[in-house]
């Protein structure tokens, strides 16, 4: 996502990828090409595709969570990049996933850093000995950031557990802090934002039963506040008779106006768009258009109170694209460049100058790097670079108009090597950085 401009955090703001359950980088592209991820409506009724999801092909084995220690990640530009936020020019963030390793059956976090001139790998607390990753990255300032993502343990009465990651920068380094794991089931944040350093949402997902054998396994809604010295769960309304609820992105306008977005599933249908909004005591579900099909958001951007972009996938639409006007969320027509299209993030710079960033693919269901731009009236596809045989854009942030990042994956032909992509629009062009 991308923030509003809060002047009183000096910064400008982002988008939301999302990219989030998961468990291993292997064997993504397979899961790929078996339509799972192309398809909305499969989408809809599970955690959104993950290039990293491979349960049913990487045997897993009990293991225990090694311990921390702070060191810096490889510097290879192997893995995916869920997400990146950026507070000016000179200073962006990325985070994401190391690929999978199936020597050591593990994987870790990866952050990066662009300063101007480069993108550097930056060291961050790294958990061993389990499949750990960071989905979302938040920069309230060059001394403020947050980092949110998840790792896996193996407990004795269940095939695994999610455990949440919380990181934060204080302009020197990353230190891991505690978020407040709601149940003994598990849960995960997938992305956070704040008005200022004492006031910081977090959003995810929080697990009622064990995962069972096959992967099935219900869930609901979870929301987490920085006061500032902790986070603490804050009680966040779901569905009747929903069996998954997922918050996936999180913007935050005032300290009493914020959107969490994501989907909701119950067994009579696959899933909706989920729309949540903080009025500063508590949070409310808000109605979004029925489209009578399965849908759901990825990621939210806000401009102000009265100008609020969510975007997202459908299976009929593909591409999902809703806007707020301060009293209703409206659907808004978006072009759909090839099969099974999707909004993955959205960055708003001025009310006529906002970004979308996905995936489609062809026919032959090779998948590749969309983006869509809003010149005030509508929304057109801008032609963005495609390298290697599969790509896809997870996440993109907007410090100006010369000044657009996006974030995500590429895969080299047979080699099923993924690699990180990162793409820069400098007003006139995209291009490969």
């Amino acid at each position: 996502m991308k923030r509003t401009h809060h002047d009183s955090v000096n910064h400008s703001r982002r988008h939301r990828s999302l990219w989030r359950e998961a468990t291993t980088t292997a064997c993504s592209l397979a899961f790929v090409a078996a339509g799972f991820a192309g398809s909305p409506s499969a989408t809809a009724s599970t955690p959104p595709p993950d290039l990293s999801q491979s349960r049913s092909t990487i045997p897993f084995a009990p293991r225990s969570v090694g311990s921390i220690s702070a060191q810096p990640h490889d510097s290879l530009g192997t893995g995916l990049l869920f997400d990146v936020d950026g507070v000016s020019s000179t200073s962006v963030w990325a985070v994401g996933e190391s690929d999978y390793d199936p020597a050591i059956q593990k994987s870790h976090p990866i952050i990066k850093h662009w300063d101007g001139q480069n993108w550097s790998p930056v060291g961050s607390p790294k958990i061993v000995g389990a499949f750990s990753k960071l989905s979302g990255v938040r920069a309230l300032s060059e001394t403020d950031a947050w980092a949110t993502g998840s790792l896996i343990t193996y407990p004795p009465t269940q095939a695994f557990k999610y455990v949440p990651i919380v990181e934060h920068w204080d302009g020197s380094s990353w230190v891991r802090v505690k978020a407040s794991n709601p149940n003994k089931y598990g849960s995960i944040l997938y992305n956070a934002d704040g008005t200022q350093s004492n006031d910081v949402w977090a959003v995810g997902s929080r697990y009622h039963d064990y995962m069972g054998d096959g992967g099935d396994r219900n869930n609901l809604s979870l929301i987490e506040h920085w006061n500032g010295d902790k986070w603490s769960r804050v009680k966040s309304p779901n569905p009747h008779g929903s069996s998954r609820v997922n918050l996936y992105d999180v913007q935050t306008i005032t300290p009493n106006d914020a959107w969490a977005v994501g989907e909701a599933s119950v067994p009579t249908h696959l899933g909706t768009p989920y729309a949540l909004h903080w009025n500063g005591s508590t949070w409310d579900r808000v109605k979004t258009p029925a489209l009578g099909v399965s849908a759901n958001f990825h990621s939210v951007t806000a401009l102000s109170a009265t100008d609020v972009w969510a975007v997202g996938g459908s299976n009929l639409t593909d591409t999902l694209a809703e806007h707020w006007d301060g009293s209703t969320w409206t659907h808004v027509p978006t072009p759909t460049p090839g099969a099974a299209a999707a909004f993955w993030g959205v960055s708003a710079i001025s009310p006529n100058d906002v970004w979308a960033v996905g995936r489609s693919r062809d026919a032959s269901y090779v998948f590749s790097t969309f983006t869509e731009h809003w010149d005030g009236s509508s929304w057109s596809v801008v032609s963005s670079p495609n390298q290697d045989t599969d790509a896809w854009l997870l996440g993109v942030t907007a410090t100006s108009a010369n000044d657009v990042t996006a974030v995500g994956v590429s895969t080299d032909s047979g080699l099923n090597i993924h690699n990180t992509l990162i793409e820069h629009w400098d007003g006139s062009q995209w291009t490969t950085q």
